[in-house]
């Protein structure tokens, strides 16, 4: 049971959660200097500022391999997407028996960017039923995309590799197996400002009143 690539992976992702959630940008784990607290805006200090927004466009994948057995016919796949920034990840959607897939519908998702040197991780996944021993295994992996070269290569075939089980960055990509098309745009943050295409807000909570109701004191 040990060596099931099912059972390590989803550990591996529930690890990477956990650690997603306390330490990477956007969750910091912030630590005041001062000695007069009440001077220093704690909730500031846990909440880095965005650079801009990233917008990523999933637009086709060429060459996958074909994971699905058919009687009649090449093998094929179910691909998807899944995209990470930091703590946020998207998933796109299922592109149902094809190894030349193309997203034409809800294939577009907004990442806050707070780091020029955050890096995407892009995984093409194979999708299957929950309880299949290799449902939505890895069939390609592109290699980390620093956010600032990702204009670059908008648009550009974006090489996929084997995945690898190592503990090595340079170890974790096996022969080519693909390529992938994502369009990548720029948008930047103005304080004020209003878009069509959509805005952030931040909230700040100075004090929380619990009911009494609730057993607990009032804070």
């Amino acid at each position: 049971l040990a060596d099931s690539s099912l059972l390590a992976s989803r550990v591996r992702s529930t690890i990477d959660a956990l650690v997603a959630k306390a330490v990477v940008l956007p969750n910091v784990q912030a630590v005041s200097l001062a000695k007069n607290e009440i001077l220093v805006d704690t909730a500031a200090l846990r909440d880095p500022k965005a650079r801009g927004v990233l917008r990523v466009t999933a637009r086709r994948a060429v060459g996958l391999v074909g994971h699905d057995w058919n009687l009649f016919g090449k093998a094929t796949s179910d691909p998807y997407l899944r995209l990470k920034l930091s703590a946020t990840e998207w998933q796109s959607p299922v592109v149902y028996k094809t190894c030349d897939p193309e997203w034409t519908e809800d294939n577009v998702h907004d990442f806050i960017v707070y780091d020029w040197a955050q890096t995407l991780r892009v995984d093409v996944h194979d999708w299957g039923p929950s309880w299949a021993p290799d449902s939505n295994d890895v069939i390609g992996r592109a290699k980390p995309l620093l956010v600032l070269d990702l204009l670059e290569v908008s648009g550009r075939a974006i090489p996929l590799y084997e995945p690898n089980e190592a503990n090595n960055l340079d170890d974790m990509f096996g022969k080519p197996c693909g390529y992938l098309y994502l369009d990548f745009a720029w948008l930047d943050i103005t304080p004020g400002v209003l878009y069509d295409q959509g805005c952030i807000i931040k909230v700040k909570i100075d004090e929380v009143y619990v009911p009494p109701a609730f057993g607990v004191d009032a804070v």
